[in-house]
């Protein structure tokens, strides 16, 4: 703009302000850049349009649409050479100047502690401006190409809109580079500066965010919109460094909040049927087993579900979700169990009620008194990942704490999708996975549930049977009798079918299960296992007195 009284280092809004304030100050430099930018952007419609319009020489269109640059920076320095070739020394707007010619200083450089307290403080800015420009450009590249991202591959983003396919076009451009400093440093010398930063604006302008996009982010996760305002808010009424470091920051502070603050949730069970379109379907959709509203005559189709007591998930709040079993509990993990995501927790002791009714002597039932004693406990690990040290240590006390609390029992810790080997041998490494002891006698009563897995079929033909004989099926074989004109009944060849498994898991775990289901099933058999003995054991007793 050619405004000399306008500080360009102070905060964008004083920029900004004092521009305007000064606005009658602006000169020549002012036509020089607001002309160029407009010719870049004509220039840019026009070549956009045609390429559209003639398909068959897009290509061409495109290569002298890229050209658009060079060509105003050619036509404006021819323009400055024309007004400033007289009056070098006093030119009519401000110019680029003399540039000095090839490599000056080619060695080692010299650093000192001035140079480095010079720059220092703007290190951390630059490398998280590099990190994020890496790593948009990576992501960028990867999805348009349909590849898995190198991190190298910033040096094939270079020159690829142009059909750079190899790093090789290096060596092009830095000839190019080479010869224009040692050739072209008097032709530089004539650049105007405000053209200089039409270039530069029209090069960046893309870069700004559309409000489409914005209202796309918002609809995705509008904590990360406000985060993005904050940042602009700060970059624009402080500087472009505050901004990065209070979106920087604010994004930590939120994803350690997050993990400090996860709120796990109790499941309870549900039993649904698969429909498609009016019909009940099985596990083969092509298979329809029953008629809509006919749940009581497809029980093989059913399945069962777990679902958040709280309706937190957002699912229908009229379905009636279903206590697990009388003393079991499904608790489910809504982020990575570690250091962080460890909730305080403590025994908050006697509610004020009761502490007053305690010290008057009174009635102290609380309406906990009549439920269900704690049997077992079964912790869904499906959105774990890792566990660390205080986190496993916690699973200790809360489990010290529970036995205390149900003793002369124990409970039984159930794991259900445990997706990392790690985590597993954490688990394993502080007592959990198998029973601990407790009742004597309990090794006899455990009744350790495995999932299996068919891992093959074996057919053994055997040979066509006699007419009218009697045939055996074993397996899924089935036996279809096939009736001929003039002749009886003759059966079919068949194959006696074997069916090979393999437990999924190991058995010396019995507490690791694969799922949910599998989990609910050992902790059910188990506590009825050991009810079925103790009520034996007391009809026992009563006998013999």
């Amino acid at each position: 703009m050619g405004i000399k009284s306008v500080n360009s280092r102070e905060a964008p809004y004083l920029v900004f302000i004092n521009t305007w304030k000064h606005i009658r100050e602006s000169g020549l430099d002012a036509a020089m850049g607001i002309s160029a930018l407009v010719m870049l952007y004509l220039i840019r419609w026009v070549f956009t349009t045609w390429a559209h319009k003639v398909p068959k020489h897009q290509r061409l269109l495109f290569f002298l649409n890229t050209l658009r640059s060079v060509f105003v920076i050619l036509l404006y320095t021819l323009i400055s050479w024309l007004v400033n070739m007289h009056r070098k020394d006093h030119p009519a707007f401000k110019i680029l100047g003399s540039v000095p010619r090839g490599f000056q200083a080619v060695g080692v450089p010299v650093i000192d502690t001035t140079l480095i307290g010079a720059f220092a403080r703007f290190l951390p800015a630059s490398v998280i401006v590099l990190l994020v420009e890496h790593i948009a450009i990576s992501k960028s590249f990867g999805r348009l190409n349909n590849y898995v991202i190198d991190p190298s591959q910033e040096m094939v983003a270079i020159g690829s809109k142009a059909g750079v396919r190899t790093p090789a076009s290096g060596v092009i451009t830095g000839a190019v580079v080479l010869l224009a400093t040692y050739t072209l440093t008097s032709l530089f010398f004539y650049i105007p500066s405000a053209s200089l930063a039409a270039v530069i604006i029209h090069a960046v302008a893309d870069l700004v965010t559309s409000p489409n996009t914005v209202y796309q982010f918002w609809k995705v996760s509008p904590l990360e919109v406000l985060i993005f305002f904050i940042g602009v808010f700060v970059s624009v009424f402080s500087n472009i460094e505050n901004g990065i470091y209070a979106t920087v920051c604010i994004s930590a502070a939120i994803l350690f909040f997050r993990t400090l603050k996860a709120r796990g949730s109790f499941l309870g069970k549900v039993r649904v049927h698969s429909v498609l379109g009016d019909h009940i379907i099985g596990e083969d959709h092509r298979k329809v087993v029953g008629s809509y509203g006919t749940f009581g005559s497809s029980d093989h189709a059913v399945r069962s579900v777990f679902l958040p007591i709280t309706h937190d998930d957002g699912h229908n709040p009229q379905i009636d979700i279903q206590n697990p079993y009388p003393g079991i509990f499904i608790y489910r993990f809504t982020e990575g169990y570690e250091r962080l995501g460890d909730r305080p927790w403590n025994d908050p002791g006697p509610s004020r009620t009761k502490r007053k009714a305690q010290r008057n002597g009174g009635d102290t039932f609380d309406e906990e008194d009549g439920m269900p004693t704690l049997k077992a406990i079964i912790l869904d690990f499906s959105s774990v990942n890792h566990v660390d040290i205080t986190s496993v240590q916690r699973l200790i006390d809360v489990r010290n704490q529970l036995d205390r609390y149900t003793a002369p029992e124990t409970v039984d810790w159930h794991f259900a999708c445990i997706s990392n080997r790690w985590t597993k041998r954490a688990l394993v490494s502080a007592g959990f996975g198998c029973w601990r002891g407790g009742t004597e006698g309990r090794e006899h009563q455990w009744r350790s549930i495995f999932s299996v897995a068919e891992i093959g079929v074996i057919k053994e033909a055997n040979g066509e049977d006699d007419e009218g004989g009697e045939v055996e099926a074993e397996g899924a074989s089935v036996v279809t009798p096939i009736a001929t004109p003039g002749q009886g009944v003759k059966r079919r060849r068949h194959s006696k079918t074997k069916r090979k498994g393999a437990i999924i898991q190991g058995l010396n775990r019995p507490l690791f299960h694969v799922d949910l289901t599998n989990a609910l099933q050992s902790a059910i058999a188990n506590v009825e296992a050991r009810h079925d003995i103790e009520h034996s054991v007391g009809v026992t007793t009563s006998t013999g007195s």
